[in-house]
């Protein structure tokens, strides 16, 4: 499940209290049409005076709306858990900047982008109907959660990086440097250890979304919405 972003404007503000914080959100809400009473998944971004459950404009929702939940913090802590699990696996920290690299690689050139679509179309016809329109993406920086698209593709297309290496590697066009890379990497990437981490990883980001897209669900249907017990389950089974 990804998120689409729209700017719809700014709001100017001299103070930044909760009071003035709440009135702004409610002001944008209100400008569109949205009562305040009906937007329980009020999404807004991780500061101390909006997060905050002791005083803030977080709290303020709350006590308006006993049914309000503000999803970007329930998202938030989520990817932290998913971070400091498998960023304590060197395999999986060395497999996934593996991953990141042949991924810019591949994508800082025009030319050596355009080599690797070619394989991808011919690859299209002979196997996967529907190869072309997965693109390869660059690793989320920060957002775990938001990582499992670029192994998705990344998984998808490997046979078509290996061959994509392989023809790099003997095209004497090719500079020195470019062919020295394409034939050193191809051995970490055909090894069953990189593959294999890969796919755990996958496996363990899908649980993830579904466990964030249940964790909303449950915090949407819940008269008040607690985010620790309704999150803590999934955790819990993550773990």
């Amino acid at each position: 499940m990804e998120s689409e972003e729209v700017f719809l404007g700014f709001h100017i503000t001299i103070r930044t209290n909760a009071d003035t914080l709440l009135h702004l959100v409610k002001t944008s809400l209100l400008a569109f049409g949205l009562p305040f009473s009906g937007i329980r998944g009020q999404d807004m971004t991780e500061q101390q005076m909006l997060a905050d459950y002791i005083i803030g404009c977080r709290l303020n929702c709350r006590l308006k709306i006993q049914k309000h939940c503000t999803l970007y913090c329930l998202g938030h802590q989520l990817n932290l858990c998913v971070q400091d699990s498998l960023g304590m696996i060197p395999e999986v920290s060395i497999g996934l900047e593996r991953m990141n690299s042949v991924v810019h690689f591949i994508k800082n050139s025009p030319k050596k982008l355009n080599r690797f679509n070619n394989i991808v179309k011919d690859l299209e016809m002979d196997d996967n109907p529907h190869l072309d329109n997965i693109v390869l993406r660059p690793l989320c920086p920060t957002r775990w959660v938001m990582r499992l698209p670029t192994v998705d593709a990344f998984l998808a297309h490997y046979t078509s990086i290996l061959e994509f290496m392989d023809e790099l590697k003997n095209d004497r066009t090719e500079p020195a440097k470019n062919k020295e890379w394409a034939e050193g990497y191809p051995r970490s990437l055909e090894t069953f250890q990189n593959y294999f981490c890969l796919r755990i990883v996958q496996a363990v980001l899908w649980k993830v979304t579904q466990s964030m897209c249940n964790a909303r669900a449950g915090m949407l249907q819940q008269e008040k919405s607690e985010t620790g017990l309704v999150l803590w389950p999934y955790l819990f089974r993550l773990k």
